[in-house]
């Protein structure tokens, strides 16, 4: 294999010599550990390496003159060298600036690396040497921090033949952004590292640098002014990089901020460690500029999408509104100062501080008119609805749109009960008035239910489940009208008792059914996979989708042995399918928080695969739904879980991504086979703003390399809006509908 070439251009023999060692197969002598010493290579902090390094074709020069009519005769011969390692001075010629420069003229494609031992080089030298995009190296520098800078210079190179030269231009900016300039926090200890990579930035990103030379400083800095990115030196006196990296990460304003690791040491176990810190990426000293700025602009693209994300995802595209995620955050939050205010006030505390309502708002009459009317004078009346309830509210109060026709108002102060009596009856009253939506003058109504806080209840579950108890007693009693919630609504809750106790006796009299729906290559309509529905056969009730009675079955021990059930019907399907076909597909199948959660989950999954007789190996198969905002809750504890499912080969897909629960920085350390968009993103498609957020989302996805997963596609324009944004797979029944397990038989052979 022909060697590739390197320039050593230094005025001390010495230093060639040693740079002879360690860049060719020319051995070290005895006298290597005093040379090292006085050119400034670091010997003691280095670590032999175990494999074969690369060895490189030596041209040497000691002045800068012979190093440039040297690298000519190198070019003329069809023997370019790929790197030059330039002294910065070499009395009495020209220095290694000015030789730099000249080596640069004759090959614009030549990588160089000016190597010095002096601290105190001016800002006004740094910016001339980057303005050629050359790399400084400063002494001392070890044997393998030598080697790997020549060698990814050299892997970097393009010479001016080469068709793969993409003939960036380095001498201007890239990745320019001027709509807004993010802020970048570097801290190093070294001022020169610290002047190097803020010109290397600022040249090539439109960015605002912040610098810190203390681990105190930096989390001074980071929670003051919140950097987009953060680059942190591993190795500092004092708080070294990976406390400064985990206090980060303990903070809520600053533990979604990714952190990238400055390193010399490039060891496995420096970058394991910094994983493990929170980091994203680490970027080895001395620096490659390309390397930098690439890395610095993925992670601030990257952290940019996921911001964007998070706030269009709490917003309803069609309303402007809060959503029910927005909603389900601020009720959290009132619950929890309410009950830190209890915590630290005992005796003293007073709950009318902290009073708060709830009400359930559902239009009346909405269906026929979106039905017959049409589903544009529709979402203008929903629209119209939003505006008018938004003029009529309190700054205290927050009006958010959780589903289609259905509103919540939460009343910040003055919760009493006349307080909130009096402002729903307000609202009916609003909402009866008629509304102009373009040629016609539409007619509605509300019922509205309301609960109070800590009256009604003092957690937010049952909160939100007595007002929605409320508003269904409003439309029982004639519509039109509020009910506040009273504890003798007992039909309800009695038929929810039923209901579950009607449960019990289902998966043992066998009255459960499994439906599979297809999940389909958006641009081949081939089957690659299917999702695994409940149904329950009910005696006398009909068949019931799952959504009619999920939430009581999976409450406490019920939960499990449906869970139980399922697995293992699915575990059966897949062995018979094996045996009728020679051929299966993959099975998703929704984890609970609970089953998640469960210490022995894998030991509980190889018992199941053990008891039928199924080959281990056939777990692969098997894909696990696992919601976004579950994962979310114990990051830490969620990973060691996916680790053990994935080392039984079970697939991973994130559910219900979307909901803007999620961290870039977990997103890329989950071990996931596929991410599946929020249904309500689907169902938004042909909003402008709802577009917008699946557009962000899908290229959010696909910059983190997972697949992407539709679900709920019921119309052409959402098929086709996610083909052409680069959805890769989608269910719904646009596509397909659910199909028994005798019917997946003829689908296997087909595709077999």
């Amino acid at each position: 294999m022909m060697l590739r070439t390197v320039l050593l251009v230094d005025d001390e023999r010495q230093v060639l010599e040693t740079y002879r060692v360690i860049l060719s197969e020319e051995e070290a002598d005895e006298g290597l550990d005093e040379l090292a010493a006085i050119v400034g290579i670091d010997e003691e902090k280095s670590e032999t390496t175990a494999h074969k390094q690369e060895q490189f074709h030596l041209i040497e020069a000691t002045q800068g003159e012979e190093a440039v009519e040297k690298q000519r005769l190198a070019i003329e011969k069809g023997d370019a060298p790929y790197v030059a390692l330039v002294d910065m001075r070499m009395p009495p010629g020209i220095n290694g600036l000015e030789t730099a420069i000249r080596l640069r003229q004759q090959d614009p494609s030549i990588y160089i690396i000016i190597v010095t031992a002096y601290s105190d080089v001016g800002a006004d030298t740094i910016q001339l040497a980057l303005q050629h995009d050359f790399i400084f190296l400063k002494k001392p520098v070890t044997p393998e921090e030598l080697y790997q800078m020549v060698r990814n210079a050299a892997n970097a190179y393009k010479g001016t033949d080469d068709e793969t030269n993409t003939g960036v231009d380095l001498d201007r900016p890239l990745y320019q952004d001027q709509a807004s300039r993010q802020k970048v926090l570097l801290v190093d200890d070294e001022p020169m590292t610290l002047r190097l990579a803020e010109a290397m930035l600022t040249q090539h990103l439109a960015v605002d640098v912040l610098t810190a030379s203390t681990g105190q400083e930096a989390l001074r800095v980071a929670h003051e002014l919140l950097p987009d990115l953060i680059m942190l030196d591993v190795r500092m006196s004092g708080m070294d990089g990976f406390t400064v990296c985990r206090a980060l990460k303990t903070t809520d304003d600053t533990k979604e901020i990714p952190v990238i690791f400055l390193t010399a040491q490039s060891s496995e176990e420096h970058v394991v460690r910094g994983f493990q810190a929170g980091a994203v990426d680490y970027v080895a000293k001395p620096f490659s500029q390309p390397i930098l700025v690439a890395r610095v602009s993925t992670h601030l693209n990257l952290y940019q999408q996921s911001r964007r994300l998070k706030m269009l995802s709490n917003t309803d595209a069609l309303t402007e509104l809060p959503n029910r995620m927005a909603f389900q955050t601020y009720l959290d939050m009132r619950l929890r100062d309410a009950a830190e205010a209890k915590e630290q006030e005992g005796d003293a505390f007073s709950s009318e501080a902290h009073e708060f309502a709830l009400l359930f708002i559902d239009l009346d009459r909405f269906k026929p008119v979106n039905d017959e009317l049409g589903h544009e004078v529709g979402d203008k009346l929903l629209q119209s609805v939003a505006g008018r309830m938004r003029k009529s509210i309190r700054e205290v109060d927050l009006l958010s749109r959780i589903g289609g026709d259905e509103f919540v108002l939460m009343l910040g102060g003055g919760a009493s009960q006349e307080n909130v009596s009096l402002i729903a009856d307000k609202m009916v009253h609003l909402l009866c008035q008629p509304f102009k939506i373009d040629e016609h003058l539409v007619q509605i109504g509300a019922s509205i239910g309301s609960a109070r806080f800590p009256q009604d209840a003092e957690e937010g579950e049952d909160l939100v489940k007595h007002a929605d108890m409320a508003m269904y007693e409003a439309k029982a009693k004639g519509r039109n009208r509020h009910v506040p919630f009273s504890k003798d609504f007992e039909a309800y809750a009695s038929e929810r008792e039923q209901m579950a106790a009607e449960l019990r006796t289902a998966i043992a009299d066998e009255q459960m059914q499994l439906l599979f729906q297809p999940r389909l290559l958006l641009k081949t309509e081939r089957i690659v996979g299917v999702d695994a529905l409940l149904r329950w056969n009910h005696p006398e009730r009909g068949v019931l989708e799952a959504s009619q009675f999920i939430d009581l079955l999976m409450d406490g021990r019920l939960g499990e042995m449906a869970e139980h059930w399922i697995f293992k019907r699915v575990c059966q399907q897949l062995v018979a399918w094996g045996g009728q076909c020679g051929f299966v597909l993959p099975v998703t199948i929704n984890l609970s928080e609970q089953r998640f959660n469960q210490k022995e989950l894998v030991e509980q999954i190889v018992d199941v695969a053990n008891s039928i007789g199924m080959p281990v190996e056939m777990l692969g198969m098997i894909e696990f739904d696992i919601r976004e905002e579950l994962l979310m809750k114990r990051p830490e504890f969620a990973l060691e879980q996916l680790g053990k499912l994935q080392e039984l080969g079970i697939r991973i897909t994130l559910d219900n991504f979307g909901s803007g629960r999620s961290s870039i920085s977990w997103l890329q350390r989950f071990p996931l086979t596929g991410v599946k968009l929020d249904r309500r993103l689907i169902q938004e498609i042909g909003e402008q703003k709802a577009d917008e957020v699946l557009g962000a989302a899908l290229s959010l996805i696909q910059a983190l390399g997972y697949t992407t997963i539709a679900e709920g596609i019921e119309t052409q324009p959402q098929l086709d809006f996610l083909t052409t944004k680069g959805c890769d797979s989608g269910l719904g029944y646009l596509l397909r509908g659910p199909i028994t397990e005798k019917e997946i038989v003829s689908v296997l052979e087909e595709l077999a």
